[in-house]
């Protein structure tokens, strides 16, 4: 998990004051783990992007999940 975390801050270019929690953990039948880390600035949860990491036999590859709060959907559509 560490690796995880140290690869993150590498591909991302994060500074000192940014941190990676990870939220959660799961494992599929194929062998494939799936961490969801959420980022923090100085200590303060940085809302609405967590990164998605897979690892499979030492492979490891991030995704960026970006999620939308639900007042700025409704806002949204209601401008539409």
């Amino acid at each position: 998990m560490t690796n995880n975390i140290a690869f993150l801050k590498s591909i991302l270019n994060a500074k000192n004051e940014d941190d990676f929690r990870l939220k959660s953990e799961t494992t599929d039948r194929y062998g494939i783990v799936y961490r969801r880390y959420e980022q923090h600035y100085r200590g303060v949860r940085v809302e609405d992007l967590d990164y998605l990491v897979y690892e499979r036999n030492g492979i490891i590859e991030v995704n960026e999940s970006f999620r939308m709060p639900t007042h700025t959907k409704n806002s949204y559509f209601q401008f539409v």
